[in-house]
């Protein structure tokens, strides 16, 4: 479990930099992050892209709480978000310089990598606050 005890801090960030600048070191893994803002303001895609990033880079367990997304799209750009990465660190491993290289080996290979890191993300969605409370003790009683 990568749950946080005694104070002690790790943190997510992402790859363009924007989360780590504008949060002054990144999203604290073992923690709640609430992300709040107008509709359309990229919320739920930040969201995703940290979630993305903790379960398929840094093989943590991830719990994606939303207010009102469909955990099965949310499950479904998640693993989408992780099969790009997948590809994008195949590519890297085999020196492509182009997706076009990708062969149905290492698309299988990706695949499968994708699909490993969703299986480290559970979805929970939650219409109001004492739904989010009951969902938040259960993870704590769970780990």
């Amino acid at each position: 479990s990568n749950k946080i005890r005694n104070g002690a801090s790790a943190f997510v960030n992402n790859d363009d930099g924007n989360v780590k600048h504008s949060s002054r070191g990144g999203v604290p893994f073992g923690m709640v992050t609430e992300f709040s803002g107008p509709p359309s303001s990229g919320k739920t895609q930040l969201a995703l892209s940290i979630a993305t990033h903790a379960a398929f880079e840094n093989k943590w367990q991830v719990h994606y709480i939303s207010g009102g997304n469909s955990r099965k799209a949310l499950s479904r750009r998640i693993f989408s978000m992780c099969l790009d990465l997948a590809q994008a660190t195949a590519m890297q491993r085999w020196g492509l310089e182009s997706s076009d290289e990708i062969t149905n080996q290492i698309q299988e290979e990706a695949k499968s990598a994708a699909l490993k890191a969703l299986d480290r993300v559970t979805f929970a969605s939650v219409p109001d606050a004492y739904s989010l409370l009951a969902t938040l003790a259960r993870i704590d009683y769970d780990e």
